[in-house]
């Protein structure tokens, strides 16, 4: 089996990437967490888009850079007084396509009542792709001593009981195996700088967990 890409790694709390260790894209920056200062001035929550509204595109799939959604569950920066519908709208910098019935993970700044900017670099991504931000959210994972490694394989779906192999500076092995949604994670790291590569075009990461104190 090919494995084409290791998309997203999340250096929780603790850890500066060099900049080869990400994709350019703002796609595949760190997962959204409440505890991080890029996303705690957003509203974030999960909608499905019942309505698209300006011009639609596509065939198989409608989509469109504007759209109606249901939010139905909230995390943090919606107000409960906003209503239950509200218009996405990723016209802007950056934009954002939104395809009719899909679920989304949305990360968005309020504009005005019952509207919101989004992109792709806000952190917006469809459900499906959004389980590792899903288990980030609340940032419990930075709560304890030591640095953690979270990341998730995909090629293009999500591989399965895939063993990665980390390494510290020292050669010290440090595995991790993907569960069922392709994700995998290590906790409790000393400070040092961890690397691995995979798959047949040798993709190659590597971190830095700097040190924290556990009280």
């Amino acid at each position: 089996m090919s494995i084409t890409r290791i998309p997203t790694l999340l250096f929780c709390c603790l850890a500066a990437t060099s900049p080869s260790a990400l994709a350019t894209s703002c796609h595949f920056g760190n997962p959204v967490q409440r505890t991080d200062p890029a996303y705690r001035n957003s509203a974030v929550f999960k909608a499905r888009v019942v309505q698209l509204l300006g011009k639609a595109v596509g065939t198989k799939e409608r989509y469109s850079d504007r759209a109606l959604a249901v939010v139905h569950e909230r995390y943090w920066g919606l107000p409960w007084y906003w209503p239950k519908v509200v218009i996405l709208d990723g016209h802007g910098m950056g934009g954002y396509y939104f395809v009719l019935g899909e679920e989304y993970l949305v990360v968005g700044h309020r504009s005005w009542y019952g509207a919101l900017e989004v992109s792709e670099c806000s952190g917006t991504r469809q459900l499906r792709y959004a389980q590792l931000d899903i288990r980030t959210l609340d940032g419990s994972r930075c709560a304890g001593p030591g640095g953690s490694i979270l990341g998730s394989v995909r090629s293009p779906a999500p591989v399965t009981d895939f063993a990665l192999t980390l390494r510290d500076s020292n050669g010290r092995p440090y595995i991790a195996r993907t569960d069922r949604q392709g994700i995998y994670e290590l906790r409790n790291l000393p400070p040092d700088r961890y690397g691995h590569s995979t798959g047949w075009r040798l993709l190659a990461h590597v971190v830095s967990v700097e040190g924290v104190s556990s009280s």
